[in-house]
């Protein structure tokens, strides 16, 4: 089972049409939530009239009526005690901050009279000036958004120790600033809730990425106990890290449904999604390399200012923080020294996308790699192999606190550069630059840091139904990933029995007493973790109970594919089917422990570049990715395609761009500039074997491709323009005025 290509079964279902989405429940007398945004980037709230509104409505929702549901008004968020932290409101209160920020919330019978009676809302503003550039919000005299902070700062940290003495001996210091923009996580599926209060407990219906830590954030706000309230989670129409927490909308259909006793459900338009959902990346940093003149970096410092837009919300106040914790990446750097800032903006709040930090932290230090290649005229191979971490000297410490794992770097790189045949490639494209093309190539080492220790750990449960079959949950939500069938195969493994005996039950925070999620890599590695060590238990419990039918010692009884054998000869056996029927269902469930760990992999892209439109062409690219112990090669490849795909959308077509009023540009799908499949070009997946110190051996894959896609492409481009690219937003026009020195 481990090692093979099994179709996902979920996903099949889910492409002939059969999927159960969040907006797919149904229940009677169900009521439709819908909210009032503001058009302002920065205005303060005269006042909000529902005069009209209230007469065709169920419930009109403002600030002060969330008090009878609710405990906090605001939204949880992390970060360090010393954190300055502007939490956003649930509705605003006396200032918005964003547009579509929400300000009421409207009830109604059916979508469409929805529609209209949110337009007899009348709200009175008076506008502000925005903060847009976070550089410009840190100047004296800025406009301060929350003036209880007096700044615009939320977090300012220094990570890393002293490298003032590194770099006055180095032989060559080198600087540059780089900016990865802003973008929209922009999944199939928007955000979407059904909320059911009957006989005082709530069941919330959710698109999520795990149940037990949407759970957990949900129950910083609501006044009800934890063992009445309930989470459900379908099927996800995709993620990539905006459906982990809670939104104000969760929270007003929960008050909604708990003040009229009624079902109500909250579907987003795609408009909303992009403008009042979570973006991401939007950071700018500016790196110095101290090193010999041999290539060998002896230190970096960094500064790193991440625009986390008008609130602190959920993670984005670390992002910045996680985001230098990885940038020395996998190198032998002894010295490291970053300065981070986390700043408001009048722009939607930041959250997690697919890599979040991951691939901004591969962006600077894979440029300041490629800067350092340049000056000193070393081949971009080998100025990476000089300076990678070494297997003799792992575990090791990086002068930022990561702990990597054991992984041969070395190794990888060597049959990465064999696979693609690196020196022969680069010299057909010298020979292609010389007849006039503008063809380039680019590549790029990343680590993939496996967040398997975020929560503590993972829960997982292990069931024998009546019928023989074996159940499993974990905390991990899939959400088009495969991971069902993964974790279905690993369970099957460890039982030694057929993958179809294997099912896989949606998380569901009533039958499991706790648990994390999925995002951060962390998936197959820890929720696999548990599952193995739910299904150990419960064969525990089978052999216990099969002790007691057959009347042997559990002592002298084996478990053996399906089938429990005693002693004798003919030797005494019975089978999970019997044992289910005399004694099931049985179940065990756990929460195993996690570390983190790390993946590592080389990525490579050849490009061409049209001097008349500057648009650019991808040729090839290839991945050579370390997945550990590969539990299901089709879906870990088609996770690494995938991830690339998003790069190349970041890289060539994607933006999240504000006019100097702070009104977002991009407000559909085509705006926004998502590619399709034609967009992408070839992509080919070369999957390694190192595995991992886990009992299944297994390593995170699911980032890979938008970590390592940023730098490699955008390495590939100036290679093929030879000139400096600084940023990761390379549409067509911006490519062009590079080109033609415009």
């Amino acid at each position: 089972m481990i090692g093979a290509p099994i179709p996902p079964e979920e996903n099949i279902r889910l492409v002939m049409g059969r999927g159960v989405y969040a907006d797919d429940v149904r229940h009677e007398n169900v009521l439709y939530l819908g909210v009032v945004r503001s058009p302002y980037a920065h205005a303060r709230v005269v006042k909000v009239d529902v005069g009209d509104a209230a007469k065709f409505s169920k419930l009109t929702i403002l600030p002060q009526d969330l008090q009878t549901t609710l405990k906090s008004l605001y939204m949880p968020a992390i970060g360090f005690p010393d954190v300055k932290m502007a939490r956003m409101p649930i509705l605003a209160i006396d200032k918005v901050n964003f547009v579509g920020q929400p300000v009421a919330s409207i009830v109604c019978d059916d979508p469409y009279t929805l529609q209209d009676v949110l337009e007899l809302v009348s709200v009175d503003y008076e506008p502000l000036e925005p903060v847009l550039d976070p550089g410009k919000a840190l100047e004296s005299g800025a406009q301060i958004i929350h003036s209880d902070i007096g700044s615009n700062i939320c977090i300012h940290k220094i990570v890393g120790g002293d490298v003032n003495k590194v770099f006055e001996d180095a032989e060559v210091v080198l600087e540059d600033g780089y900016e990865i923009h802003r973008v929209a996580p922009a999944p199939m599926e928007p955000r979407a809730a059904l909320a059911v209060y009957e006989n005082g407990r709530l069941t919330l219906h959710v698109a999520s990425q795990g149940v037990f830590i949407f759970k957990q954030y949900l129950m910083e706000n609501l006044l009800l106990p934890e063992d009445r309230v309930r989470v459900v989670q379908y099927d996800v129409g995709g993620a990539f890290g905006s459906k982990t927490p809670p939104f104000p909308e969760h929270l007003l259909a929960a008050h909604a449904a708990i003040r009229l006793g009624r079902p109500v459900k909250w579907v987003e338009s795609r408009r909303e999604n992009l403008t009042a959902s979570s973006h991401s990346r939007d950071i700018r940093g500016r790196v110095s390399v101290a090193a010999g003149k041999d290539g060998r970096i002896r230190g970096i410092k960094a500064t790193i200012i991440a625009d986390i837009g008008a609130y602190a919300f959920f993670v984005n106040p670390l992002f910045g923080v996680f985001t230098a914790q990885q940038i020395t990446g996998p190198y032998n750097i002894k010295a490291a020294y970053v300065d981070v800032k986390a700043v408001y903006t009048n722009k939607a709040p930041t959250g997690p996308y697919r890599g979040f930090s991951r691939p901004e932290a591969a962006f600077i230090y894979e440029r300041a790699v490629d800067m350092l290649s340049d000056q000193l005229d070393i081949d971009p191979a080998e100025v990476r192999i000089r300076n990678l971490v070494r297997l003799e000297d792992m575990p090791y410490k990086t002068p930022l606190g990561l702990e990597l794992d054991p992984e041969d770097y070395h190794s990888i790189m060597n049959r990465a550069l064999n696979i693609f045949n690196y020196r022969k490639v680069r010299a057909e494209l010298e020979t292609e630059k010389r007849r006039g093309r503008l063809v380039g190539l680019g590549m790029a080492n990343y680590f993939e840091l496996n967040r398997a220790g975020f929560g503590g750990g993972e829960a997982a449960l292990a069931r024998l139904e009546k019928d023989g079959t074996i159940s499993i949950m974990t905390g991990a939500g899939p959400h088009g990933q495969g991971l069902a069938t993964i974790l279905r195969q690993m369970a099957a493994w460890e039982l030694d029995v057929a993958v179809d005996r294997i099912r896989f039950l949606e998380p569901n925070s009533d039958l499991m007493k706790t648990g994390v999620g999925t995002f951060g890599s962390r998936s197959t590695v820890i929720s696999g973790e548990a599952v193995i060590s739910a299904v150990r238990k419960l064969r525990d419990h089978i052999l216990e109970h099969a002790s007691s039918i057959m009347g042997v010692p559990q002592s002298e009884l084996t478990y053996s594919a399906g089938r429990i054998v005693g002693p004798g000869n003919p030797p005494s056996e019975i089978d999970l089917v019997r044992v289910a029927e005399m004694r099931g269902p049985l179940e065990a469930q756990v929460f195993v422990q996690g570390k983190d760990i790390f993946s590592y992999g080389v990525h490579f892209a050849i490009v061409e570049v049209d001097r008349e439109s500057g648009a650019v062409r991808l040729l090839k690219y290839m991945c050579v990715d370390d997945a550990g112990r590969i539990i299901n090669p089709l879906l870990a490849e088609g996770q690494v395609i995938g991830g690339v795909a998003q790069a190349v959308g970041q890289i060539f077509h994607e933006e999240v761009y504000y006019d100097a009023d702070g009104q977002p540009q991009n407000v559909t799908i085509s705006d926004a500039g998502l590619p399709t499949a034609l967009d992408i070009g070839p992509v080919e997946s070369i999957l390694l074997e190192y595995p991992s110190q886990y009992s299944h051996g297994a390593r995170g894959i699911g980032e890979a491709g938008t970590i390592a896609g940023l730098p490699t492409l955008v390495r590939a481009v100036e290679n093929a323009i030879g000139r400096r690219v600084r940023s990761t937003n390379l549409k067509g026009e911006r490519v062009w005025r590079m080109v033609n020195n415009r």
